[in-house]
C-alpha cells in the first residue's frame, strides 16, 4: 500500500513537473494549488503536535481534489490506466482501513467489558478498604483503551459505582491523565505508612477484569518493593529486579508479585 502511494505521489509530481513547463492557467493551477500547495500548507502545522492518522483528514482532502482534476485531464490511455490504479489503490486502503476498524472496534468492546466488571467489582469489595487499580491497559495493539481515562472513567456518567469517594484509588500509569508520579506517590506512600486490607484489580487471560485481596501486610511488603528508592527494572522474562516507581513498569512488576 504505502509502495502504491508512492508511485502516485511520483506519477502526479512528474505530471506536475511537465505541467509547469507550460503556461499555467486554469484547472492546471487549481491542480498545483490542491496537489503541492495544499499538501505542504495543511501538513505543516502537524509538525508542532503528535502523529496520528487523523491528522491527514485535511491534506488527503486536497490530494483527492487533485488526482480528480488530474484525471479529468489525461488522455484516454493514461486515464485508463489511472483509473486501475486508482481502483486497486481504493481497494487496498478500503482492506487496511476495514481491519483498523475491527480493532478499534476490539479495543472498545474491551473498554465496555472492563467498565462494566469495574462496576460489579466494586460492589463486592467492602467499604474502608484500599484500592489498588492496576493493569488496565492503555493502549490496545496501539490503539487507545482506557490512556488517561482515569479518574474520569469512575465517575458519572461512565461509571455509577462513586470509586473516588469510596476508595483510595491508585491508578495504572498508562491510564492516568495526567501527573501520576505527583499525584499517586503521596498516596503509596501514605497506604505504605497505613496499610489496610486492599484489592488489585487486573485484566485476565479472559481479558475480562478480576480482584485480589492483599492483606495489609502484603501491601506494605509489596509497596516497599514498588517505592524502592533504587529502581532497577523488570527483565523480559517477568522477574524483579528492584522495580522501583517506573511507571513502564508499573503492570510488570504486580504480574511479577503475584504472578498475575
Amino acid at each position: 500500500l504505502l509502495f502504491l502511494a508512492a508511485g502516485l505521489l511520483l506519477f502526479l509530481c512528474g505530471a506536475t513537473r511537465r505541467w509547469m513547463r507550460e503556461e499555467i492557467t486554469g484547472s492546471r493551477r487549481a491542480l498545483l494549488f490542491f496537489g503541492a500547495a495544499w499538501y505542504a500548507l495543511s501538513i505543516l502545522p502537524l509538525a508542532a503536535t503528535y502523529t496520528s492518522p487523523r491528522h491527514l483528514y485535511l491534506p488527503s482532502f486536497g490530494l483527492c481534489v487533485a488526482l480528480g482534476l488530474w484525471l479529468s485531464r489525461a488522455g484516454t490511455r493514461h486515464r485508463v490506466a489511472l483509473t486501475v490504479v486508482l481502483a486497486a489503490f481504493i481497494a487496498l486502503s478500503a482492506a487496511y482501513l476495514f481491519r483498523k476498524g475491527w480493532q478499534w472496534r476490539q479495543a472498545a468492546q474491551l473498554s465496555e467489558r472492563m467498565r462494566d466488571d469495574l462496576q460489579q467489582i466494586v460492589r463486592e469489595v467492602p467499604d474502608g478498604s484500599g484500592l489498588i487499580l492496576v493493569n488496565t491497559p492503555g493502549f490496545e495493539r496501539g490503539l487507545f483503551v482506557w490512556a488517561w481515562a482515569t479518574p474520569f472513567v469512575f465517575r458519572e456518567p461512565f461509571s455509577d459505582s462513586d470509586l473516588p469517594r469510596r476508595f483510595r484509588v491508585i491508578d495504572a500509569p498508562s491510564s492516568y491523565c495526567c501527573q501520576w508520579a505527583q499525584d499517586k506517590v503521596p498516596a503509596l506512600r501514605d497506604l505504605m505508612a497505613h496499610p489496610v486490607d486492599s484489592y488489585l484489580i487486573y485484566l485476565d487471560e479472559n481479558r475480562r477484569l478480576n480482584k485480589r485481596h492483599l492483606p495489609r501486610d502484603a501491601v506494605r511488603t509489596l509497596l516497599g518493593r514498588l517505592l524502592d528508592p533504587n529502581p532497577g527494572g523488570v527483565t523480559k522474562d517477568g522477574n524483579v529486579e528492584n522495580a522501583g516507581l517506573l511507571a513502564a513498569d508499573w503492570e510488570l512488576f504486580w504480574r511479577a508479585h503475584l504472578k498475575l
